[in-house]
């Protein structure tokens, strides 16, 4: 295996983006506008790039030149976390079924972070930012929501056998009945007017807590 990182070789960077159509070609729930939408991070006018501060780094794995895996190192400066510190990212994953391919992308993306000295943290996965794409799905084997992550159901415990860990949660629900859904909406009215009769307070929560 040869791992080779760049960022803004124009080969490279082809067989980067094109990578998942050949990881998910017979996979019935994956949306080729996945890619489509990613490749708007990948445009020189990309508004990441804009930012002198930012920084990135593409790693591209190869096995006899073809390729079989891929992850991104960057620094959104920002991205922080809830003690306003600093963080690095990792994002664009993607790799085959192979746990020596995946400890070798996320070990390369580790000791480029080091050379960076910026943070000790790095959250993932994330592309740039919450906008472009983020966090892992538990259930591949369903077809994706609007806006979900979707990738291959052994990422997970890539990340996990690496080191990561959960650090938030996230749920997602299909109702199919409208009627279903009003009702339910009802019932959360309900159980708010309930709260404030109590003289419970509600506060705004800032979604930036919510980044990783």
């Amino acid at each position: 295996m040869e791992l080779i990182s760049f960022s803004r070789d124009r080969y490279l960077l082809s067989r980067f983006q094109r990578f998942p159509e050949k990881l998910y070609r017979n996979d019935k729930n994956w949306a080729p506008y996945l890619v489509q939408d990613q490749a708007a991070c990948f445009k020189p006018d990309f508004s990441f790039y804009k930012n002198q501060n930012n920084r990135f780094q593409h790693f591209i794995l190869f096995c006899r030149d073809e390729v079989i895996g891929r992850v991104t190192a960057f620094i959104n400066s920002q991205m922080h976390d809830e003690f306003d510190q600093p963080v690095n990212g990792i994002g664009f994953f993607e790799c085959i079924e192979d746990d020596a391919a995946a400890e070798r992308l996320l070990r390369g993306a580790e000791k480029w972070f080091r050379r960076q000295r910026v943070a000790n943290k790095i959250w993932g996965p994330i592309n740039f930012d919450i906008w472009h794409g983020y966090r892992l799905s538990v259930h591949p084997d369903r077809a994706p929501f609007m806006l979900e992550p979707y990738n291959k159901a052994y990422y997970p415990e890539f990340f996990e056998d690496y080191g990561y860990y959960r650090k938030l949660v996230w749920n997602s629900f299909y109702l199919a009945d409208v009627h279903t859904i009003r009702q339910s909406a009802d019932n959360e009215v309900r159980r708010l007017l309930k709260f404030k009769i109590k003289d419970y307070e509600f506060r705004t929560i800032f979604f930036d807590y919510f980044l990783d």
